[in-house]
């Protein structure tokens, strides 16, 4: 009898850690916390052409900067995606150009939520972008490894931290993923 209530109640505590809840597992930085700044835009349209945006997808108020998002290659069911986050003070863009301004952060980085289903999906690695010379390409950051596990709404968070891995500032934007 002592047994089967051990496999039972190891059973339901494997359930709990894999359940759509947060995982004591898995790496979630205050999922449930609301970033510190809303973006101007809430729904991005991916199909919107490439290039220099006017639209603010993240803004980060602590340093009055912009972020917009740019599929490079769009997640599918079985492949992860890519986007790049291009950063301009948002002072800056009254002439219709973007001006690229560094955030003043240690580290650039992103996380998908889906709030629905209290969940996130694999880590997502974010670095500085590079152009075809090898140069650093000045508030551009290249995020690879996006993959949303499900259908339905996601939120995908842009934080920017420091050395200690504290957040400066946070900006969101739903994404909605049809599978």
């Amino acid at each position: 009898m002592k047994v089967l209530f051990f496999l039972v109640v190891l059973a339901l505590s494997g359930l709990a850690l894999v359940s759509c809840g947060v995982s004591p597992l898995l790496h979630h930085e205050s999922p449930n916390r609301e970033p510190q700044s809303e973006p101007d835009s809430q729904n991005q349209d991916a199909s919107a052409p490439a290039g220099p945006r006017v639209s603010c997808d993240f803004w980060f108020l602590s340093q009055n900067l912009c972020a917009s998002l740019t599929w490079v290659r769009k997640p599918t069911s079985e492949e992860p995606g890519e986007f790049s986050l291009s950063f301009w003070n948002k002072n800056q863009n009254s002439d219709q150009t973007v001006t690229h301004s560094a955030p003043l952060a240690d580290k650039v980085f992103v996380k998908l939520w889906m709030p629905d289903m209290g969940h996130g999906s694999s880590p997502v690695t974010t670095n500085q972008a590079f152009d075809s010379n090898g140069t650093p390409r000045i508030g551009v950051f290249r995020s690879t490894g996006v993959f949303f596990i499900m259908g339905g709404k996601w939120e995908i968070i842009v934080q920017l931290k420091d050395a200690s891995g504290g957040v400066l500032d946070s900006s969101k934007m739903i994404f909605q993923v049809n599978h």
